[in-house]
């Protein structure tokens, strides 16, 4: 049964504009809602493990994400008459090459040239494996599509997909994450002399493996998509530094401390479940993609409805690590290691790998909320049993909301050891606000006055 986005939902669209940003396609041209979705999983699932394999962080692999996804659902609208293109709603973005329209197209193929086109710029400096898989995938799915609606149409269709592609990138060009990754170079972490603390106020981060980089230390000056700016999401830290026994800072560091010296098999479960380690996995936000890929299915999504989704949670995705990374280093706070080793207890470890970036907010919080508010939205509450450990871990969870998954995906971090409470409660509402704000600036499916 085709999934319907929930009425009350809808009428939250009542006020958007009517007309679409780019006018449909001619009739003659397939609908969106009529091809199979299954070639766009593919990419998404393609890059899921291309991105594991190429050992991407986390901020970076959100970045590539987000833009593929908008990708997706930009190629896709020409042919989805009843939705809006994101042209003149997202931060930075103009005009987009447009179609003949006295031409026929095959969006699949549209969307497969510029997948391809934006991957390969994305990421230029991938191994020749992960260019190659890319490369193998465009040829395969134009191969089908050829044999489905022949190859002048193809053709044609690649090629403006292509041009598409080329069009995002020199959008994408302007992010700023080149000069952040240049300015990264030569960061250097604030000291305690610096900041004039004494030995007793030092809530400045230290790392814990001084023979692993700093992760993408400037990465809060990178362009939002869909949050107007990330100043506006900022949830300050509440807690202040202490090391007072009666202080909420020596107690929800005592708090990480006896949840890790106790943890149950199922924390260690959850813990592992959500670990989504750069290297290890395909990242936090690709765990999130990987349950969009498995709702087309479970909801069986048309392409339209999964181009939507796609496109709405890419921006998201990207936002949570601009966010929450610019706060993470404006006031770099300690991890729950480096005070129990301090005054609590010198020889103990969490239960997970401390990251190589400071401690507030938890950055897993913020995009896991973002991500369910977004999945929320357009499909309400849905049960579902998330796979994307089945394989890795031999693992598989089930929630009866993204809402519930979002919030086992926050607390893990206070199971494996990693974050204090107030990084794991300001960091979803870190999430919400994004979601909420993206939502209330862009529009993809305008209805009509009185529909």
């Amino acid at each position: 049964m085709r999934t319907v986005f929930p009425a009350l939902i809808l009428l939250l669209l009542l006020v958007a504009p009517l007309q679409s940003g780019r006018a449909a396609a001619q009739a003659d041209s397939p609908l969106t809602s009529d091809l199979d979705p299954a070639p766009i999983v593919e990419w998404m699932e393609l890059l899921r493990q291309r991105i594991w394999l190429e050992a991407t962080s986390a901020p970076a692999a959100a970045r590539i994400y987000g833009y593929t996804s908008i990708t997706v659902y930009e190629s896709l609208i020409p042919g989805m008459p009843a939705f809006r293109s994101l042209v003149f709603q997202l931060n930075g973005l103009g005009d987009l090459p447009y179609w003949d329209d006295e031409e026929l197209y095959d969006w699949l193929s549209v969307s497969n040239g510029a997948i391809h086109t934006v991957l390969h710029g994305l990421m230029f400096d991938a191994s020749s494996e992960t260019l190659g898989a890319f490369d193998a995938l465009r040829d395969e799915q134009a191969a089908a599509r050829t044999a489905e609606v022949g190859a002048e149409i193809v053709a044609r269709s690649l090629e403006f997909g292509e041009e598409l592609g080329t069009g995002l990138l020199d959008w994408i060009a302007n992010d700023n994450y080149k000069a952040a990754a240049q300015a990264a170079a030569d960061y250097k972490l604030p000291t305690a002399e610096e900041w004039g603390l004494t030995e007793t106020e030092d809530w400045l981060y230290v790392q814990t493996d001084l023979n692993m980089p700093l992760v993408e230390p400037t990465y809060g000056t990178v362009r939002t998509i869909g949050v107007e700016n990330r100043y506006d999401c900022i949830v300050p830290n509440n807690m202040d530094f202490s090391i007072d026994p009666e202080s909420a800072f020596y107690q929800q560091t005592m708090e990480v401390f006896e949840v890790g010296n106790n943890l149950t098999e199922e924390q260690q479960e959850i813990a592992q479940f959500w670990i989504d380690t750069p290297g290890e996995s395909t990242t936090p936000a690709g765990h999130w993609i990987s349950i969009a890929n498995q709702m087309v299915d479970h909801l069986d999504l048309t392409l339209d409805r999964a181009a939507m989704m796609y496109g709405m949670l890419g921006m998201v995705l990207h936002d949570s690590f601009v966010v929450g990374f610019g706060i993470k280093y404006e006031l770099p706070l300690l991890r729950p290691v480096t005070y129990i080793n301090r005054y609590i207890s010198r020889r103990w470890q969490p239960y997970l790998v401390t990251p190589q970036f400071p401690e507030y907010p938890s950055n897993h919080s913020i995009v896991s909320a973002a991500a369910a508010d977004i999945l929320t939205f357009l499909f309400d509450i849905v049960p579902f049993t998330d796979m994307t450990a089945a394989e890795s871990l031999g693992v598989v969870r089930s929630f009866y909301s993204f809402e519930q998954a979002a919030d086992e995906a926050a607390i893990s971090r206070l199971y494996g050891g990693i974050h204090y409470r107030t990084a794991i409660e300001n960091g979803r509402r870190i999430g919400h606000c994004i979601a909420e704000r993206t939502l209330d600036r862009v529009v993809m499916l305008p209805i009509e006055q009185g529909e």
